[in-house]
């Protein structure tokens, strides 16, 4: 004690430390662990209208929104029989346009366009082709001259729908061909997973060193 107080008397400061301890393992079992909850697709639902992206519109001069999948999805008919078909029709249209002329032309293009609410294309964007810009040009002229399609709906409105274009020679065997970007809404769940046993490592703690100043008695306090 009297020691402690000599200290105070002469203001020597203290150090105070915290030793580390060794880092160390610990094992949770699968019984001591929490359950937890995982995000599971349960199925599809296409009554929902999915958006795609914002594109300008040129009857209405605005940007507009564009969808990858509606309920009814647009159709193209090309020809007497109209064919259902709407894969078929595309390819028939294109070999009947004349685009190709040799046999053994190995030009094609993708392009992705947009189905407008009247069923005319629009935003032709090509994104990818080994042909030359003649070929394309050309390709461009075939698509912008399609009849018109059975433009998208949902729930009982037109909507403006985005589509890929592939054009091929349609002597391949692959010929030309339609797909929609799109896909009907997912629905997903929250599902209860099983207990899981984790095993988790501590690491030693950083040394604490914290100084205490200790205040100097003065005459003052006598």
């Amino acid at each position: 004690m009297k020691y402690l107080l000599l200290l105070l008397l002469l203001g020597v400061r203290t150090m105070a430390h915290a030793e580390p301890d060794d880092s160390i393992t610990v094992r949770i079992s699968a019984e001591e662990s929490v359950q937890f909850l995982k995000f599971t697709e349960v199925g599809i639902d296409s009554t929902f209208a999915v958006p795609h992206k914002v594109i300008y519109e040129e009857t209405k001069g605005i940007a507009t929104l564009v969808y990858s999948w509606v309920n009814q999805m647009p159709r193209f008919v090309y020809g007497v029989s109209e064919t259902p078909d709407t894969v078929n029709a595309f390819h028939k249209y294109v070999k009947g346009y004349g685009l190709y002329t040799n046999a053994s032309d190995t030009c094609n293009a993708t392009y992705d366009a947009v189905v407008e609410r009247d069923g005319s294309i629009s935003n032709l964007q090509r994104i990818h082709g080994n042909g030359d810009s003649i070929f394309h040009n050309k390709v461009e002229r075939m698509l912008l001259d399609m009849p018109r399609w059975e433009p998208g709906r949902h729930k009982g409105n037109s909507q403006r729908v985005w589509v890929r274009l592939r054009i091929s020679n349609p002597d391949n065997i692959e010929g030309s061909s339609i797909q929609f970007v799109g896909k009907p809404r997912i629905i997903k769940d929250w599902v209860v997973q099983p207990n899981k046993s984790s095993v988790t490592r501590i690491p030693a703690r950083v040394p604490v060193q914290k100084r205490i100043p200790l205040r100097r008695k003065t005459f003052s306090d006598m």
